[in-house]
């Protein structure tokens, strides 16, 4: 991503008639354009959000994070919830711990650590970052992904325990259990720092979380988790299980 004052985007909004229930802003990772979340957006829109999404930000870091603190800015009611992807997950919690990003919460999907950094050359990328066939016909078109630059990070494109102690909103994680690009294993070493957190691993999944195999998944965990974030005193709640015999008294 080139830097600039108006990063490029991607906007999806509900139906025409369908009252706004909050913003969802994501926050891409290395070599994605906002086009690689089309289907995420276009599946959290149907139910009532509008999201925006932002790609590579690593050349134009403020720039992004000024612009999707505007889009929270202009929520009129709801959520206001940041979606971190891979480098974006990082750059999420950063915003958010020092006071950029007035966020009502995170959710974090496959950041990217220290110690359990992969390097996936071009040749693999595909294949490491998603088993969804679609998905993967949509990285493979033309300037939806820049192929080759899941081979460096740095620094600044990983969380920290420090970083994590830092995110004082409630947090959703979701990162695939076969991820070669982000260990599961050291990211959840860091995630465990997170003071409020729902961490999920997605069985077989791989890198895109967001648009893996398992992406209706995903999306229906993340609805249910900005739900609670618009009616915390309302909704499902779990009871203790009891055998029949005393439930007929």
């Amino acid at each position: 991503m080139t830097s600039s004052s108006t990063p490029a985007r991607l906007e999806r909004t509900p139906a025409a008639g369908v009252v706004v229930r909050g913003t969802i802003v994501v926050l891409g990772g290395r070599g994605e354009t906002p086009e690689v979340y089309e289907r995420f957006a276009n599946r959290i829109a149907v139910d009532g959000y509008r999201v925006v999404a932002f790609g590579d930000s690593r050349s134009a870091a403020d720039e992004v994070v000024a612009a999707a603190a505007a889009e929270f800015d202009a929520t009129e009611a709801g959520p206001r919830v940041v979606v971190g992807s891979d480098s974006g997950a990082a750059l999420a919690w950063r915003a958010i711990a020092d006071g950029r990003l007035g966020a009502t919460g995170v959710v974090s999907a496959g950041a990217l650590t220290e110690a359990g950094a992969g390097s996936v050359d071009g040749a693999a990328e595909i294949e490491a970052r998603t088993a969804c066939p679609v998905h993967r016909g949509k990285l493979a078109a033309d300037g939806v992904l820049e192929s080759g630059e899941l081979t460096r990070t740095d620094a600044s494109d990983e969380v920290t325990d420090e970083l994590a102690r830092g995110i004082l909103v409630p947090a959703l994680v979701l990162h695939g259990e076969n991820d070669v690009i982000s260990s599961a294993e050291a990211a959840f070493v860091v995630y465990d720092s997170l003071p409020e957190a729902r961490l999920f691993v997605l069985d077989d999944g791989k890198h895109d979380v967001l648009n893996d195999i398992t992406h209706r998944q995903v999306a229906a965990q993340i609805v249910q988790f900005v739900e609670r974030l618009r009616t915390p005193h309302q909704g499902l709640r779990p009871v203790a299980q009891r055998q029949p015999a005393e439930l007929a008294g």
